[in-house]
């Protein structure tokens, strides 16, 4: 359903039947829609209603842990305060850890949080989606979304970044967006908070909350007004369960790493509109194929990276020598790490 990869067996679990347990909630919505009448000025309330209970609960499922011990903890403090005193004697107090305390207390502020966050994404998403604007805008809307996403995108995780390093495009010497503290040799006072780390912080917050989710709801609008046309064609059934999982999938990426989506999304768009139309199949789908496939090549260069700067030759002046000499002979262990990755 979405990226989040764990070395627990129980995270693995919980984090499997939390997805699982979402996308049922949402299938039947999407299945209803489906076999709803559809118009062009018309967008059947089941379907806003998926739109609406898809987004919020990819929103809260982004923002939990996929650790089930600490809700657990927040539970059985709340609930079943007897168990607390069946635990083996605690610590004195001034040998106390204090980390699972502050790990509820996170816990409790963003459930609270999510409390009134989603149920008004919800109600919000729905009267959107009611409107029929994802229908009697296209294609033009779509067009207007990708080229919203590819800008703010590459500015903010691309162009902003590069000015604010110390050597941008190591052509510069001094990085172009300083902070006031820059050219002091010793800060006295503490840091201010420059205009482009707010403009960062305000785009972010845009693109995250506001132009993705347009995207991802306008793509599942589009692909179950598609399905619609024929909803008594074999596999209509799968092609709702599809959308419940690839919205569902697309949303939390789009929410926990939006850093990477302006990437996959405009290659998306160029690669199946304009270089290669006769392989698309629906957007949604090219979408959610793409965004599986640049995940893993996200996590390819990541590793290669790290292999590659940890072996550079240059590398040898702070390691020793026998790295120099071991380091070749991990090449077949990593060669085959990357076919097993690629497969």
């Amino acid at each position: 359903m979405c990226v989040s990869a764990t070395t627990s067996p129980l995270s693995s679990v919980y984090s499997l039947i939390r997805s699982v347990l979402v996308a049922a909630l949402v299938y039947g919505f999407s299945l209803g829609a489906i076999y709803a009448p559809w118009g062009e000025a018309h967008v059947p309330v089941l379907f806003s209603v998926f739109c609406g209970l898809l987004l919020a609960l990819s929103y809260h499922l982004s923002r939990q842990s996929s650790d089930p011990t600490i809700l657990w903890s927040l539970v059985r403090s709340k609930f079943f305060p007897e168990l607390e005193s069946r635990t083996p004697e605690e610590p004195p107090l001034e040998i106390k850890d204090p980390l699972p305390e502050k790990l509820r207390n996170s816990v409790k502020e963003t459930l609270h949080s999510d409390l009134v966050m989603c149920p008004l994404m919800a109600i919000i998403t729905f009267a959107i989606s009611a409107s029929t604007v994802f229908i009697a805008l296209q294609p033009a809307l779509s067009f207007v979304l990708y080229i919203l996403a590819g800008v703010v995108g590459f500015f903010t995780h691309y162009l902003l970044p590069q000015l604010r390093k110390q050597l941008p495009w190591f052509c510069l010497a001094h990085p172009v967006l300083r902070s006031r503290e820059y050219s002091q040799f010793e800060v006295r006072d503490a840091a201010q908070l420059m205009w482009f780390e707010k403009l960062y912080a305000w785009l972010q917050c845009v693109e995250k909350y506001f132009i993705y989710p347009a995207v991802v709801l306008n793509s599942l609008t589009t692909e179950a007004h598609t399905v619609s046309q024929n909803p008594d064609k074999p596999g209509a059934y799968g092609r709702a369960l599809f959308i419940s999982v690839a919205g569902m999938k697309l949303l939390r990426s789009s929410f926990c790493v939006p850093s990477q989506q302006y990437v996959t999304l405009c290659f998306t768009a160029l690669f199946f509109q304009f270089d290669y139309p006769h392989f698309s199949q629906t957007f949604l789908l090219d979408y959610y194929c793409m965004s599986i496939l640049f995940s893993k090549l996200w996590d390819l260069l990541y590793k290669l990276r790290f292999v590659l700067t940890y072996i550079a030759p240059w590398q040898i002046t702070w390691g020793s020598a026998f790295h120099a000499f071991a380091q070749p002979f991990a090449v077949p262990r990593i060669l085959t790490r990357v076919i097993l990755k690629l497969v």
